[in-house]
């Protein structure tokens, strides 16, 4: 029940409408257009999936089989070799794309093997084709529309969510990736006194200090922020219980609980 109404909040024209004002339509009422709205449909069709998994009724069923059939056809007819967009005339970001594939890679499961063709054929060009060679881990980003050196980047924030979403799509690749991250990302320093670790954010680089915004947050002595955050999804899906401690002390060092209202809260979750 409370899946279903926070299904029925996303799919309004209020939540979608950061995507609406990037492609300049509405992501629903354009699903049979060619645009990719990927960011917006991918999430709006894992939660279904997950609602349909845990034994959710089929109020849901239409429009689920609609994005679906939307996200496998535009990634069937992209230039971009089977990756979408996020945003008009930005890079592809492969952590995006993971979401779409997650989203198809459910539906497959729920309905017969549907769409896993699509699936297996992005997995196997990230196996091949998108692989950072001196790190061996998938990129953070691609091309895209962008002409920016951008895309170059590789990112401990993105890859550490590459990795925690590949464990719901592709068990053995989303192991070598684990392995990967943890032999090239894993930064330990010292923080007001205390020694700590988790992912950082740059492989050539460790600035005292910067706050990258979107989904890296902020780096402190070439740490990241959302890198260690993200890697606590990947380190439990593997039951690496000592590095997940580790994270998880990172956690607690650097964001700092404090007691309000009874319970303790993260002082920066705010």
């Amino acid at each position: 029940e409370s899946i279903s109404k926070l299904i029925e909040i996303t799919n309004t024209p209020t939540i979608r409408h950061y995507d609406t004002i990037k492609w300049k339509e509405d992501a629903i009422l354009s699903i049979n257009g060619k645009n990719s709205h990927m960011t917006y449909l991918s999430l709006l069709a894992w939660m279904i999936s997950k609602y349909k998994m845990i034994g959710g009724d089929d109020q849901f069923d239409n429009l689920f089989h609609t994005i679906c059939r939307a996200l496998n056809r535009r990634m069937l007819e992209s230039k971009y070799d089977l990756n979408l967009l996020s945003f008009p005339y930005k890079p592809i970001f492969l952590p995006d794309m993971l979401v779409a594939i997650i989203a198809l890679q459910n539906y497959s499961k729920l309905y017969n093997g549907t769409y896993q063709e699509t699936i297996d054929k992005w997995i196997l060009n990230a196996k091949t084709k998108w692989i950072h060679r001196p790190t061996g881990l998938l990129k953070s980003m691609l091309p895209g529309a962008s002409k920016s050196k951008r895309q170059r980047k590789m990112k401990g924030s993105f890859i550490a969510l590459n990795c925690s979403y590949l464990c719901l799509v592709n068990e053995m690749f989303a192991l070598s990736q684990y392995n990967s991250m943890k032999n090239k990302m894993v930064h330990e320093i010292e923080f007001f006194g205390e020694r700590i670790l988790g992912i950082k954010e740059f492989t050539n680089k460790d600035p005292l200090f910067q706050l990258s915004g979107g989904d890296s947050g902020f780096t402190a002595k070439g740490l990241s922020a959302g890198g260690t955050a993200f890697a606590l999804g990947c380190a439990t899906f593997f039951e690496d219980w000592e590095f997940r401690s580790k994270l998880l002390r990172t956690a607690e060092v650097i964001g700092e609980t404090v007691k309000k209202r009874g319970k303790r809260h993260y002082r920066l979750g705010d």
